[in-house]
């Protein structure tokens, strides 16, 4: 199957200060008065290692796993540097609280493993990485880890954000343990599962989307990456976008379903000032972007791409996904700026005059003209389609037969071979 990943760019993210260690281990004591877990027997440990006798209190912050998307590094700029040697203060006990079991997944730097708290038995997401990384020096690693991680916190207490549990490290990696969503990320549900959406999954998937990005933006923070690999399925077993027609009828859907794991590109919004660093995933990020000149409204484009990808298995700028794979980011910003987008194909043909309003209204790429938040969160196409009763997914062979040719709109020559390209 064609892979669906994107040219990809750098998150650096100037504007967000690190509040520094000390934050982030406030935050983790707050958050253990708000949610404490609760108490079980020690469970049976299924990888042969024997519990430590010594076990003291146990914050527990949150929980979600954290799938890193793969980036280039770049240097940044931080009003809080550690030096060389340094580390973050964070906890060193990791072994007296956790067991670390099977990988489950890997991102650019660190690998991720479920993992068991041995205090109440439940199942955790551990996230490892190294505190050097690529060319950058253990001093800027640092600076980057301790930034996500306080981003992160800064926007626990929501429910469709991957909840924050605790963070360890040791003279060489860090741990950062969140809970396990076992679903698998949207860009799995398509590209390895097959699955393809209907308008009613669609909508169930914009609807919960939005709601994060809505919440970020009451928070003061633009989310800056919107793409089907940076939100997650919470339960393989109770995924709604698999619940048959008499299913999706009588069963609830679950409460945050979804979840978003990955604000690694995520800026403060600088009030009535434009944010100007290109910063994201290029064929997620708004024209504006491209520009050097933008605000919270980049998000709602970024909403759109997604859900045209996640309709059409295909990107709105490319006629098929391997002319996606372009050598330049000057290539993505061409097509990103200058590409038409076509409505005139396979599955578009059977959408809703609603929901077209509703994508079009995304990819509207005047960001004054383009759909608001607001607008969207109570636009009938998402009030009526993500209540339906039909069966949201199908597999894509089922799909295939509504598919028609695809128009060739091409900007990126055939043929441009996949690369990164450095964010400036």
């Amino acid at each position: 199957m064609v892979s669906l990943k994107a040219p990809l760019v750098n998150c650096a993210m100037t504007s967000v200060q690190c509040k520094g260690a000390s934050s982030v281990r406030s935050h983790r004591r707050a958050s253990l008065e708000r949610s404490a877990s609760p108490q079980c027997a020690p469970p049976a440990l299924p990888w042969g290692v024997s519990a430590p006798q010594a076990h003291p209190q146990l914050p527990n912050v949150g929980s979600t796993r954290l799938q890193a998307s793969p980036r280039v590094e770049t240097q940044v700029q931080v009003e809080d540097a550690f030096h060389e040697g340094e580390d973050l203060g964070w906890r060193d006990d990791f072994h007296l609280h956790y067991i670390q079991g099977r990988h489950i997944g890997s991102g650019s730097f660190g690998e991720v493993f479920v993992g068991i708290d041995l205090k109440t038995g439940r199942e955790v997401a551990i996230k490892s990485l190294p505190k050097v990384r690529g060319k950058l020096t253990m001093e800027k690693t640092l600076e980057k880890l301790a930034r996500e991680v306080d981003i992160l916190d800064s926007l626990q207490g929501y429910p469709g954000i991957i909840q924050l549990i605790d963070c360890f490290e040791d003279s060489s990696s860090v741990k950062i343990v969140t809970e396990l969503c076992t679903g698998g990320d949207l860009q799995n549900f398509i590209e390895q599962d097959e699955y393809v959406f209907n308008e009613a999954s669609l909508a169930m998937v914009a609807q919960e989307v939005i709601k994060v990005v809505h919440y970020c933006h009451s928070k003061g923070m633009l989310h800056g990456d919107v793409k089907p690999a940076n939100f997650c399925i919470k339960d393989k077993t109770n995924n709604p976008l698999l619940y048959s027609a008499q299913e999706a009828a009588v069963v609830p859907r679950p409460k945050s379903w979804l979840k978003a794991i990955d604000f690694g590109c995520s800026q403060q919004l600088p009030g009535l000032r434009s944010l100007t660093k290109r910063t994201g995933t290029p064929v997620y990020m708004a024209p504006e972007i491209f520009g050097r000149r933008y605000h919270a409204e980049a998000d709602m484009w970024s909403v759109g791409v997604m859900l045209y990808q996640l309709f059409a298995h295909r990107f709105p700028f490319w006629a098929t996904m391997e002319e996606c794979k372009a050598s330049k980011l000057d290539e993505v910003a061409i097509a990103v700026t200058e590409a038409t987008i076509p409505y005139n194909y396979g599955p578009w043909l059977h959408m809703s005059q609603e929901g077209l309003e509703f994508i079009k209204g995304c990819l509207t790429r005047d960001p004054h003209c383009r759909m608001t938040i607001e607008e969207a969160l109570v636009h009938p196409w998402l009030l009526h389609q993500a209540v339906s009763t039909r069966p949201p997914a199908l597999k894509k062979g089922q799909w295939q037969q509504n598919m028609s040719a695809l128009p060739s709109n091409n900007i990126v020559s055939k043929g441009a071979k996949s690369a990164v390209s450095v964010a400036a």
